[in-house]
């Protein structure tokens, strides 16, 4: 299951998130008016841009929990919306029955068998950006309860696939995250995982093709399984404080545990290094390299050898006959022109 997330961004903010995975985004605003059901993104009166003037600004939470309001992106175009985070269908009239709570995840498995997810999959999918969620570990001799935290390595938002609907007696957006079953990698966290979809992969434009209106189980299947490679996402064990709605804090996404920090610090560290030795090479920058132990060793003697030479005794240098002629004939040279200046010189 898929109950608890985060998303580190704000609705300012989001647009250069989006832009990390080369996506241009219009940020919906608020003002809705469909005359169906099936207009859905094609309002003439709901006009989109970069960030819609009548957008309100939703701020960043690291604990988003169904009835939230957190933002979407629709399969027919490039448009974001903030909608509740659990499913309102079209066609309910009585509200009271949907709050959302019951439907803020649904079953890949029944995805065609249920009436209300049946509805939304042909043509209101849409995946969910986040950066990561929460999965509670139930231990079972007592039951208790212990919350961790996955998100990728690289702190990218990650995409959850999602359905969506809009109803005109609330005049609300709502939407609802698929989950699936757990992968080898991940079963001892839970049996289900929401359905994750690398951008621009096959899985994500199948799912994403707003010309694919019927879909079979095989194909549901091929797309939302989920998957978990260990080298692109990270798990680690948070506070307990994750499990209140109220406490919004960045806090709630960091390891607890020294081993699991000191892990993260020592990879993180070395992505930095390597991110910027990739950054020097393409400004074609000389990297600094560290002496060996054997460059070191041979540096240390050259300046012990330049040292010696600057501490001895200099020796005074010789000269040969013929400088010595020359330098006596030059002082008797200078003598005598001294003696005749001072011979011509008026008293």
């Amino acid at each position: 299951m898929c109950g608890r997330y985060a998303l580190s961004f704000d609705s300012d903010e989001l647009p250069v998130a989006f832009g990390q995975w080369g996506i241009d985004i219009n940020l919906r605003g608020n003002n809705v008016n469909y005359k169906d059901s099936d207009n859905i993104g094609d309002s003439e009166n709901d006009t989109s841009t970069s960030v819609n003037s009548n957008m309100l600004h939703y701020d960043k939470s690291f604990n988003v929990a169904p009835t939230s309001r957190a933002p979407v992106l629709n399969s027919k175009n490039d448009d974001v919306r903030y909608m509740r985070w659990g499913l309102i269908p079209h066609w309910s009239k009585k509200i009271g029955t949907f709050k959302g709570y019951t439907t803020f995840n649904a079953r890949m498995e029944n995805l065609l068998s249920s009436k209300i997810w049946h509805g939304c999959l042909g043509c209101r999918r849409c995946v969910v950006p986040i950066s990561g969620y929460y999965e509670w570990l139930v231990k079972s001799h007592d039951k208790s309860k212990t919350p961790y935290y996955l998100r990728r390595k690289d702190h990218k938002i990650l995409f959850l696939a999602g359905l969506f609907d809009y109803n005109e007696t609330e005049q609300m957006f709502s939407y609802t995250i698929i989950t699936g079953p757990a992968p080898e990698g991940l079963k001892w966290l839970h049996d289900r995982m929401p359905c994750v979809l690398e951008y621009d992969s096959d899985e994500w434009k199948q799912w994403m093709n707003p010309d694919k209106l019927k879909w079979n189980q095989k194909e549901l299947d091929n797309v939302l399984t989920p998957s978990f490679d260990d080298h692109l996402y990270r798990v680690y064990q948070v506070t307990r404080d994750a499990g209140k709605v109220s406490n919004k804090g960045q806090y709630l996404t960091k390891p607890i545990l020294k081993e699991d920090s000191d892990r993260i610090k020592k990879e993180e560290g070395s992505i930095s290094i390597k991110k910027q030795d990739e950054e020097d090479s393409k400004l074609g920058l000389m990297s600094v390299k560290e002496e060996t132990p054997m460059e070191k060793t041979e540096l240390k003697m050259a300046l012990k050898r330049e040292l010696s030479d600057d501490l001895k005794p200099k020796k005074p240098k010789r000269r040969n006959i013929m400088d010595m002629i020359r330098q006596s004939s030059n002082q008797k040279g200078r003598k005598s022109r001294e003696t005749d200046v001072k011979r011509e010189t008026p008293s």
